[in-house]
């Protein structure tokens, strides 16, 4: 996740972010003109700070009555930023287990007990896990292609475990399916091969066929929500 995508997240500033983030996470000079990937404590870290949105997003300037060219005018359009959480096929999943399982998971919720690895500060920043239910004792996370595939550019990038973010990715997900059942807590891991999909295994979004798939996958776990028929 970059800084931009974080701050619409947010709802916040992409500038006040970036500078929390500068202060907070120092980068190497060697970084400096480079995209920044975020890594998964960092993202936690603002998530927790900022008490899931940050400051608001300064207000567009002023109409005016003179007369704007046609790049002035391009300047203030609202940019084409990605789609928000509350958009993504991860909310879409968890949307339909919070159906199936009648009960309302707590998004991005965090343990003390599953920590990342530390930081230059030492300090360790809590990993999210994607819908924890409580009431079940069940944590379900939605794992996308990039948690079963390479992908080389941005995995290299280092981390603050001392390997690149495709192994800490794996490593943290390795993590939650060792700690989470130490814990008396129920994992289910959800993947877009599970669900309706493309030949990209991009989500199709069928609901009617994803629900029957999901409440097949969450019978044992607590599953009482009937299929309707289509």
């Amino acid at each position: 996740m970059t800084p931009p995508r974080l701050a619409e997240e947010l709802g916040m500033s992409p500038k006040v972010l970036r500078s929390w983030l500068r202060r907070t996470f120092r980068r190497s000079s060697g970084e400096w003109n480079s995209r920044w990937e975020l890594t998964e404590e960092q993202v936690a870290a603002a998530r927790r700070h900022f008490g899931g949105r940050g400051a608001a997003s300064p207000p567009p300037p002023p109409a005016t009555t003179t007369k704007t060219t046609t790049t002035a005018a391009a300047s203030v359009r609202p940019p084409k930023g990605p789609r928000s959480r509350d958009s993504s096929d991860e909310a879409y999943v968890l949307d339909l287990c919070d159906e199936i399982l009648q009960e309302r998971s707590q998004r991005q919720h965090t343990f003390p007990w599953l920590v990342g690895d530390p930081g230059s500060s030492g300090r360790c920043v809590c990993l999210p896990v994607d819908g924890y239910y409580q009431g079940l004792a069940l944590v379900i996370e939605y794992r996308e292609r990039q948690h079963d595939e390479a992908v080389p550019f941005f995995d290299r990038r280092q981390t603050v475990s001392g390997v690149g973010r495709g192994e800490q990715r794996r490593l943290y997900d390795q993590r939650r399916e060792t700690e989470i059942p130490k814990h008396e807590l129920q994992l289910v891991i959800i993947r877009p091969s599970n669900l309706s999909h493309d030949g990209r295994l991009r989500l199709l979004r069928d609901r009617e066929r994803d629900l029957a798939t999901l409440t097949t996958l969450l019978r044992p776990y607590g599953a009482r929500s009937p299929i309707r028929p289509s």
